[in-house]
């Protein structure tokens, strides 16, 4: 039989998939500015073929994210300000975590 479908930590984790997403992208980018006059032609393409398609990645999760807000808040009965508060309260507390990293 198969599991319900538990929405309750969607925001949370698509929220982390972009921290994540974003962390290396930036990653890449300083990579490119520190390495890129030492790196092939190809690898250089290569990277920032990568960072592209993660850009496009993080479009389609930010959509994402906001259509899951959207639900659980019919769902929750909030409304788009509490919707606001709770993705920024979200992004700030995943920041926060990464901040504390060594």
């Amino acid at each position: 039989m198969a599991k319900p479908d538990n929405r309750a930590d969607n925001v949370e984790n698509i929220q982390s998939i972009i921290d994540h997403t974003m962390e290396a992208f930036h990653n890449a980018e300083d990579q490119i500015k520190a390495h890129g006059d030492q790196m092939s032609a190809q690898d250089l393409n290569n990277l920032k073929a990568k960072n592209e398609r993660r850009k496009d990645a993080l479009d389609g999760l930010r959509a994402e994210i906001k259509d899951e807000a959207r639900y659980q808040a019919e769902a929750h009965d909030m409304t788009s300000s509490d919707i606001a508060n709770q993705i920024a309260d979200d992004g700030a507390n995943q920041h926060a975590s990464q901040q504390d990293r060594p």
